[in-house]
């Protein structure tokens, strides 16, 4: 029951409030010894007051006849208070025994709920779980060391007299297995040895990638005419081309050769490579020293 003081001596205006005697909480007595505590008209409109502004609250009309109407209508109340499961695509809403709530999306500017992602993408409405984020590492990591690892066979050349720290030489020298373990599974016992080798691009004419050639010499032609000369012992040589000439024996003659005065009239077929192109002890290419070396690993 919900309902106002109702009798004939009950005022039709509040009365007015008595000042308060203590701001300590005083609790009421009626021990044997005490003077009972005698409830005023203050009190009392304070706890009709309060229970008939719950009433308004939890939407009762109060009934002087009916004695249930504060629980049942609290109790209805409180199912309402509890929330149901809250998602990504609930709304606003209240139902006879529950409530939800709709959770504002997040954005780059907006705090908010955001769906989680094991996939890391452009995407601006997902946030990536850890699970992503070690995955992205081990990536990151792999492509670092692809991009930094040195093949095992790559060749360096250094313009020194000795490999820098952390290369060896291409010099047939021994590979140590245990410190060099990829060169050693490369290679076998020993360096390849380069020493007055120059590098050559793979090739019809050079082979395979990873083999040698030995030296050689581009074929070189020359030639010269034999000539009749005066008589039938005598020939005479002319036309050299290419590498041959002709030189004469220091005699001022005729150039031709006489069986008959060979020692005072005759000219020599010579064969020099150098009236062609530039010689040495060696056939080469320009270059410059370098030693050929590879990393240790």
């Amino acid at each position: 029951m919900v309902w106002h003081v109702d009798n004939k001596t009950a005022p039709l205006v509040k009365p007015r409030k008595q000042p308060v005697f203590s701001k300590e909480t005083r609790y009421f007595t009626d021990e044997i010894g005490q003077t009972p505590t005698v409830p005023q008209a203050d009190w009392f409109n304070m706890i009709q007051g309060e229970l008939l502004q719950l009433a308004k609250a939890l939407g009762v009309t109060p009934d002087k006849l009916n004695d249930g109407q504060i629980g049942p209508a609290l109790l209805e109340k409180l199912k309402k208070v509890t929330p149901s499961t809250i998602t990504a695509s609930t709304k606003n809403s209240v139902t006879d025994s529950s409530h939800t709530h709709e959770i504002t999306k997040a954005t780059t500017s907006q705090a908010g709920i955001v769906q989680l992602t094991n996939t890391v993408s452009s995407a601006q409405d997902k946030a990536i779980t850890p699970f992503a984020v070690n995955e992205l590492q081990k990536s990151i990591e792999q492509a670092i060391t692809e991009a930094t690892e040195v093949p095992v066979d790559k060749i360096f050349a250094f313009d020194t007299a000795t490999p820098p720290k952390g290369y060896i030489a291409r010099n047939g020298q021994a590979i140590d297995q245990a410190t060099m373990p990829k060169l050693y599974a490369r290679y076998g016992a020993n360096m390849p040895d380069d020493r007055d080798r120059v590098l050559r691009m793979a090739g019809s004419l050079a082979g395979t990638a990873g083999t040698t050639q030995e030296d050689a010499m581009q074929r070189i032609t020359g030639s010269f005419e034999v000539n009749p000369g005066h008589g039938s012992r005598n020939f005479f040589i002319g036309s050299p081309k290419g590498c041959f000439h002709r030189g004469s024996t220091g005699s001022g003659k005729a150039p031709y050769i006489s069986y008959s005065d060979a020692a005072s009239e005759s000219q020599r077929a010579l064969f020099d490579s150098n009236r062609s192109g530039r010689t040495a002890t060696e056939t080469r290419v320009k270059s410059r020293i370098v030693i050929l070396c590879n990393k240790i690993q």
